[in-house]
């Protein structure tokens, strides 16, 4: 693809490697993502951004001809509650080039997917992030905002780097205001906080068998729990 695209900054793949989405970047914002056919080198679909996308702004759907992309907030920025305001979502089929799905969610911050291992689903959950809440939706690409269930917290702002376990059934983040790690049980709403990094903590991730957490602290030191 050398010379046939500007302004890229940055690329993921699908899980099958048949597609490339490249990330344009207009300064420092993502403005556009161009979706390339590898094997076949062309472009099949063009996307343009609004204010705000994320550097990463797609989802590849695992075994599956589907992205998802966030396409960034309608409106300005709430600097006041640290939030974007009515995200704007859209899935596609990039075999066909055609929309799926397209629906805009008021306040989300930040979202992320994961497997849901009762149904079989691979990215069959999706959580997103709102102010003093996460949502927790069953997702599918042609109903993709549907059987909510919501995590609630008294802390004002969003929780950040969301992560789910191999399963599905539990939810960590980082806390809004205190930069502790929380983890949550999406069947019972549960929650527990994880404490102990001086200055706060970075970043978490599951073990691929759920039983452990890694979290990144601010003093780069490294915990297992």
């Amino acid at each position: 693809l050398d010379g046939k695209v500007k302004g890229a900054g940055g690329i993921d793949f699908s899980n099958d490697g048949r597609y490339a989405a490249i990330f344009l970047f207009v300064e420092q914002s993502c403005t556009g993502v161009d979706f390339w056919d590898i094997d076949n080198r062309r472009k099949v679909l063009h996307e343009n951004l609004t204010g705000g996308a994320y550097s990463n702004p797609v989802h590849f759907i695992r075994n599956s001809s589907y992205v998802f992309i966030d396409r960034g907030w309608k409106g300005n920025i709430d600097y006041s509650m640290h939030e974007r305001k009515d995200t704007e979502f859209t899935v596609i089929d990039l075999s066909t080039g055609r929309k799926v799905s397209d629906w805009n969610v008021p306040r989300v911050g930040s979202w992320c997917f994961g497997d849901d291992k009762s149904s079989g689903r691979l990215d069959g959950k999706l959580a997103l992030c709102h102010s003093r809440s996460i949502e927790v939706v069953d997702f599918d690409p042609f109903d993709p905002h549907r059987n909510a269930t919501y995590l609630n917290y008294d802390a004002p702002g969003f929780a950040t780097a969301p992560v789910f376990d191999k399963s599905g059934s539990f939810l960590l983040h980082i806390s809004p205001g205190d930069a502790s790690l929380s983890v949550w049980s999406i069947k019972d709403g549960q929650r527990i906080f994880l404490r102990g990094h001086p200055g706060g903590v970075l970043s978490g991730d599951f073990s691929s068998d759920s039983k452990y957490i890694v979290t990144l602290g601010a003093d780069n030191s490294v915990a297992i729990w």
